[in-house]
């Protein structure tokens, strides 16, 4: 007992504290306006990110603002209570705040995120149990009088060991950040560092409490997660979109395969500009294998009309020791505004699959092609909104093991309105 009780002491005593940048601004009541800006914001209070496989948790209390240039919005999401599956953590009453500002008269204009987390319970043992209680990040970019800046706060409150047998629970303030610590085979604890970035047409903000790493499984979980961005160019159309080459969900509904690699398409576009991104490679596990992965996007917001596009691809994808074979996947999502008007479209393609040594013949867009024994697979899965599209070049639903569906060469674009008159 006495070297656990060692061990939490010195953990407590390390320093889990960090404190920046400017208070958050309540946005005050006030009527829904368009900006000559567009704001993003979100949050969340916990998310798993798996080590072996590049899988995440559902988030906790997430909550997201799109891309808007509506200014004086609010959004929220909170949750009692939860424990991050497959872990010993859980963690208390968690909000999520978002907001955005916008006050002419006085040349404001911003977009806030707040997490707000009530305790977290990181070690709990028959000998006794180690809690932080009270953890507040906030992530906040605005324009004053035409400057843009961004700024951020993190504070943990304190941490307290509680003994086991009755004894009374001992509490410490938290002190300034030094390191990382470590319980060795078990976890490590590291202070979010947040970042901030402004290049006079875009500000951005990152905080995020605390870092927990689960040695065993090198399982991430990230608590206390605000981001915050403000941008200058609202013209024609508000963006929002993606491109990846992959993304899917397992067995157990709580946990999903991240998006990889990942391209989000700006608020307001990317000027013109080609931007891409590759991986060479992702083994799910040991039960796919998936190729080279590619995608990229470009758009353009000018002054009557906004376009532009997301794209992947996807080299080749292997099951089951090669028993199913997928190669040359792609999706391409195209999005024009003009005025009121969107068209969009979608394209995607599959050069071949051969299953069991066998070459199959490629179902239409749509149709599902049953592989006995291995997967269903569907080519060209098209969601349409009001204004924009997605396309999923390829989608696997698993018949066996702990993946269910697996999406290849995913596109999605939408293009709001710039300017809303109201």
């Amino acid at each position: 007992m006495r070297r656990l009780t060692v061990l939490l002491l010195s953990l407590a005593l390390l320093g889990l504290a960090y404190a920046g940048g400017a208070s958050p601004a309540s946005a005050a009541k006030a009527k829904v306006k368009p900006t000559p800006f567009a704001f993003y914001a979100s949050g969340f209070g916990t998310k798993l990110i798996g080590g072996d496989v590049p899988a995440d948790s559902a988030k906790t209390a997430g909550k997201v603002l799109s891309c808007t240039n509506l200014g004086n919005i609010r959004r929220g999401n909170n949750i009692a209570d939860a424990t991050v599956p497959g872990t010993s953590l859980s963690v208390g009453a968690a909000t999520t705040a978002l907001s955005t500002i916008a006050k002419p008269a006085k040349g404001l204009y911003a977009s806030v995120a707040r997490e707000t987390i009530a305790d977290i319970t990181l070690i709990d043992t028959p000998l006794g149990s180690a809690s932080i209680k009270g953890l507040t990040s906030t992530a906040r970019t605005e324009s004053r009088k035409g400057k843009l800046n961004a700024s951020t706060k993190i504070d943990i409150g304190r941490i307290t060991f509680q003994p086991a047998g009755g004894l009374p629970a001992q509490t410490f303030p938290a002190p300034s950040p030094q390191q990382p610590v470590t319980i060795p085979g078990l976890v490590t604890l590291e202070l979010g560092r947040p970042l901030t970035r402004d290049n006079g047409d875009v500000a951005k903000a990152f905080a995020s409490s605390l870092k927990v790493t689960l040695i065993p499984s090198n399982t991430k979980v990230t608590v206390g997660n605000a981001r915050a961005r403000i941008e200058r160019g609202v013209r024609t159309g508000i963006f929002s979109g993606f491109a990846a080459g992959l993304r899917g969900t397992a067995v157990d509904d709580n946990v999903k395969i991240g998006r990889n690699p990942l391209l989000q398409m700006p608020c307001v576009g990317t000027k013109g500009k080609l931007e891409e991104r590759a991986l060479a490679g992702v083994d799910l596990g040991g039960q796919v294998d998936v190729g080279a992965l590619e995608v990229a996007q470009r758009s353009n917001n000018r002054a009557k009309s906004a376009s532009g596009f997301e794209r992947a691809n996807v080299a080749d994808i292997s099951l089951a020791d090669g028993a199913l074979q997928i190669d040359g996947i792609f999706s391409k999502a195209q999005a024009k505004r003009v005025g009121g008007k969107v068209t969009k479209k979608a394209t995607s393609g599959v050069a071949r699959i051969i299953a069991n040594g066998e070459a199959q013949e490629l179902p239409s867009p749509g149709d599902t092609l049953e592989i006995p024994g291995l997967a269903s697979i569907t080519p060209q899965v098209v969601t349409k909104s009001r204004n924009g599209i997605e396309v999923i070049g390829l989608r696997i639903q698993l018949v066996e093991g702990d993946l269910a569906t697996v999406d290849l060469a995913v596109s999605r674009i939408k293009i709001g309105k710039g300017v809303i008159r109201r």
